[in-house]
């Protein structure tokens, strides 16, 4: 007779291990910061937003002794969007070991820092699906606001030395209505723009001394440069190639330049969704960390084997979404090569 079909159960311990892995080198986590929402994929959630003209305009809260207190409303857009899930499984054969010849063989799991070890590996491969979601979000010129965004002309080109980029990024801080703080940037970009020697002059001359044209800048002292909070630069790889191919690999953040808004997640997913003028581009609706569930697969069952089995699967629910596209700005292909 068949067995009762296994449902999925909830593993704490190896949730609680891969809740804390944080892929190296992945910037989506850090743009699209993570906020708490429904475990339910394809259930459409509302987000408002304000209009940022009335938001920003100057109102008058002057109040005579015997007057009426003046009204001030604002109108909201309402927008909605679904949240999807994700997952990923690794099945672990069991094995099978002969104690002794007067004993029956006995079925043996994969230990539990075996699981561990490929889970942790799992986690950060997982992660990368999540890491182009942001990639696009933030270098898909459809995403920002039509006055926002442009393809680098030939004086935008920051592999130039006779080009002028502090002022080309300061074009990109100053135009959005909600000013950026942050800049995020493929590796291709990023190494040109700290070799160039206006930014090496600006940032590391001495008041008084010949000024310096040779060395390099580091992202925390453009960020300081700038004003900013963080500069951001994409240096992941990824292979391109499909399995059993030979492997092809290219960066993930191509040679592109935005500026953006970066906040802290909203806490709360209750409508209204807290996307108002100053609150983050690029926030992200999920599940919180991703989970583990296990499984057992009996023997002679697909994936099990003749010694059965253990699946552990890997599962988040999320969304990637910008929520102001008037605090963002984008600089396509401003780079010549990639790296």
């Amino acid at each position: 007779m068949a067995s009762e079909p296994q449902l999925l159960t909830l593993n704490a311990q190896l949730t609680t291990f891969v809740a804390g892995v944080q892929p190296p080198d992945l910037l989506g986590r850090i743009i699209a910061p993570t906020s708490p929402a429904q475990l339910i994929s394809d259930v459409k959630f509302n987000w408002w937003k304000f209009d940022p003209a009335e938001y920003l305009r100057k109102q008058d809260t002057k109040v005579n002794r015997r007057g009426t207190i003046p009204v001030t409303d604002f109108s909201f857009t309402t927008d909605s969007d679904v949240l999807a899930d994700h997952g990923q499984q690794i099945v672990n054969p069991n094995d099978i070991s002969l104690l002794s010849e007067g004993q029956p063989p006995q079925i043996l799991q994969a230990p539990v820092n075996v699981r561990m070890a490929k889970l942790k590996a799992l986690t950060e491969t997982f992660w990368f699906s999540h890491e182009f979601e942001a990639r696009d979000l933030v270098f898909t010129a459809a995403n920002y606001a039509s006055a926002n965004t442009r393809v680098a002309a030939t004086t935008d080109m920051l592999d130039n030395a006779d080009n002028e980029p502090i002022k080309i990024i300061q074009t990109l801080i100053d135009t959005p209505l909600i000013p950026p703080n942050a800049l995020v940037m493929g590796l291709a970009v990023w190494r040109p723009l700290q070799r160039h020697p206006q930014m090496v002059s600006a940032i590391k001359a001495v008041l008084g001394s010949r000024a310096a044209i040779s060395g390099q800048v580091n992202q925390d002292e453009v960020a300081a440069f700038f004003g900013l909070k963080q500069v951001l630069v994409g240096k992941q790889r990824t292979n391109n190639a499909n399995p059993g191919q030979t492997a092809s690999y290219s960066r993930i953040w191509g040679k592109h330049l935005a500026a953006i808004r970066i906040e802290d997640a909203p806490q709360s997913t209750v409508s209204p969704y807290p996307g108002t003028a100053l609150t983050a581009y690029g926030n992200i609706m999920n599940a919180g960390p991703v989970f583990v569930a296990s499984r057992t697969i009996q023997p002679g069952e697909e994936n099990g084997g003749l010694y059965g089995a253990v699946a552990d699967i890997i599962g988040h629910t999320r969304k990637v979404l910008m929520v102001n596209q008037d605090s963002c700005y984008l600089l396509q292909n401003c780079v010549t090569n990639d790296v």
